[in-house]
């Protein structure tokens, strides 16, 4: 099982959290055009893994867990969730979907700079730890 933290502000102001969590899903806001290597990553996806909303202050060094699922299906493209645009987006099963949990990085943690990137795969220990204690692995 892999763990992926995905970001959901989309054009740097549109929260996109509660859309990923009402739709059950979660999703690219870049088209494939202008970031091929996040899709690609998005295709490793596969049934089972954990994935988080996240959202990241580099000034606080704090990363904003605000909700955490399990990934149900594979990757698709759709269009009709998006007005027409067409994004890459993963079915979700969300399992915490409460208060924005903060979680403070420690200095080695803020060397693996990945946390204000779109999608990333979570290695961090204590961030894993965190996640699994909110949906109860």
């Amino acid at each position: 099982m892999k763990i992926w933290g995905i970001g959901a502000y989309w054009d740097g102001a549109d929260d996109m959290s509660e859309f990923f969590v009402n739709n059950s899903l979660a999703a690219i806001g870049w088209p494939e055009e202008y970031a091929p290597s996040i899709h690609a990553m998005a295709n490793e996806m596969e049934i089972g893994d954990l994935i988080y909303i996240k959202s990241f202050s580099i000034g606080a060094k704090v990363l904003n867990i605000k909700a955490v699922g399990k990934i149900v299906g594979y990757p698709y493209v759709d269009t009709s969730l998006f007005g027409g645009e067409i994004k890459k987006a993963v079915p979700v099963k969300w399992l915490y979907t409460g208060d924005n949990v903060k979680y403070p990085l420690s200095q080695a943690e803020t060397r693996n700079n990945v946390y204000s990137l779109t999608l990333y795969r979570e290695y961090s220990p204590g961030v894993i730890r965190t996640l699994n204690k909110l949906v109860d692995f």
